[in-house]
């Protein structure tokens, strides 16, 4: 079957910012997409909160980014697995491979946060609270694979996906230099995934009126971790 990738052209509103009690209910079907390390099978997972989006009444659904089917001790994947699961995996999940539809309908806290870019907000997810609520699905949420194929397999637009993150031709960035923290004076490129997490997740959450320079940091630090995210695993 044809899949054809197309790029969202439409307007969204974002999930708010914030905690977010949330339901998984989808993992996407692999999906070829071209990387800075070739050709590879990515997917996305799901979750369906329990905030109403105030514009239609339905409740948001926030997307993670593109994964890979890697257990990698750094990869994205595991990073949710363990956040919804709240424990690490066991002996035999890492040897024999981990089922990852088995999250589907799984309940978990989102910590949500916004990255700006090209003028449009987008919902990111920037970490996992444990949480004994349980979130029922509403039902509204189509799972990708169950949706209507006759347009020839055509997959259907993705919500939250930032188009601006493939960073071909996309260099300047990597020479911003950090004015605060104690990495000050470096270069954004030279920052480990940790460290540029550390300043969007304590650093820019703290910034009320971002100055020309805080702005251009923030969005240095967005294609930093985006690079790392979504191309190395």
């Amino acid at each position: 079957m044809t899949m054809i990738a197309k790029k969202d052209g439409g307007d969204f509103t974002p999930c708010t910012a914030g905690t977010h009690h949330a339901v998984v209910v989808d993992v996407t079907p692999l999906q070829k997409r071209q990387t800075h390390y070739g050709m590879k099978e990515n997917f996305r997972i799901v979750f369906e909160t329990e905030t109403f989006n105030p514009e239609n009444k339905k409740r948001f659904c926030v997307w993670s980014q593109w994964l890979q089917l890697s257990l990698h001790e750094k990869s994205n994947l595991l990073r949710i697995v363990k956040g919804v699961l709240n424990r690490d995996l066991t002996k035999e999940e890492e040897e024999d491979g981990f089922d990852v539809e088995s999250l589907l309908g799984r309940s978990t806290q989102l910590l949500i946060s916004h990255e700006h870019d090209d003028g449009k907000v987008y919902a990111r997810i920037g970490g996992f609270i444990p949480t004994d609520h349980q979130v029922i699905p509403s039902g509204e949420y189509k799972r990708v694979i169950n949706r209507d194929q006759s347009t020839g397999g055509v997959v259907p637009p993705l919500p939250n996906d930032n188009p601006r993150t493939s960073f071909q031709g996309e260099e300047a960035w990597k020479g911003t230099i950090l004015h605060v923290g104690k990495n000050k004076g470096e270069m954004v490129v030279d920052l480990s995934l940790e460290q540029v997490l550390a300043l969007l997740n304590h650093w820019w959450p703290r910034v009320k009126t971002p100055t020309a320079q805080d702005q251009a940091l923030y969005e240095a630090l967005i294609k930093g971790r985006n690079l790392i995210d979504q191309l190395k695993y």
